[in-house]
């Protein structure tokens, strides 16, 4: 099996730290950079724990440049773009989420560990979000259609909180 070096090019660098929680090691977004209405600091499944109680964490995918791409916004409320999969383009970002539907279930409502799974049928356009999701029998906790972006780099961040990511896994097919 060929190995692949993860590397996190977030644009501020000094704004992230590897830490050690018991005998996890980690990597926690301290410093926000803030530029727009969406998450600019970034570095699928992953351990994710938010540093502030009812914060958010952020994890990107589709992303072509700094102002194309998809995000789900993990909070602790519920809302057009909170608790959302969201896409960003141009300057605009929409929540995908469909209008009038039920909004999702708030799942980051404490500082633990969550075990977050994102899917992506690129062929299809799906992509499915589930929270502590440990059997077959899980519903997800966001699903939605969409086929803007079908390639692009994958990323963690925040908006504006301390977020930590552990045992991020990605699997998937080259194109």
């Amino acid at each position: 099996m060929a190995q692949t070096r993860l590397e996190l090019e977030p644009p501020d660098l000094a704004g992230w730290l590897w830490v050690a929680v018991g005998l996890l090691a980690a990597v926690e977004l301290v410093r926000y950079v803030a530029r727009g209405r969406w998450p600019r600091n970034r570095g699928l499944r992953a351990a994710v724990a938010i540093g502030v109680a009812g914060r958010d964490a952020c994890i990107i995918f589709g992303r072509r440049d700094d102002t194309h791409f998809y995000y789900v916004h993990l909070s602790n409320i519920s809302n057009a773009h909170h608790n959302a999969i969201i896409r960003v383009d141009g300057e605009t970002r929409t929540s995908l989420i469909p209008p009038g539907s039920q909004e999702p279930i708030a799942h980051m409502l404490d500082k633990a560990w969550h075990k977050v799974d994102l899917l992506r049928d690129v062929d299809s356009g799906l992509i499915t979000v589930y929270v502590d999701a440990y059997d077959a029998d899980a519903k997800p906790c966001m699903q939605v259609t969409d086929k803007t972006y079908d390639w692009g780099h994958v990323g963690l961040g925040s908006f504006n909180d301390h977020a930590s990511f552990a045992h991020l896994l990605i699997e998937g097919q080259t194109r």
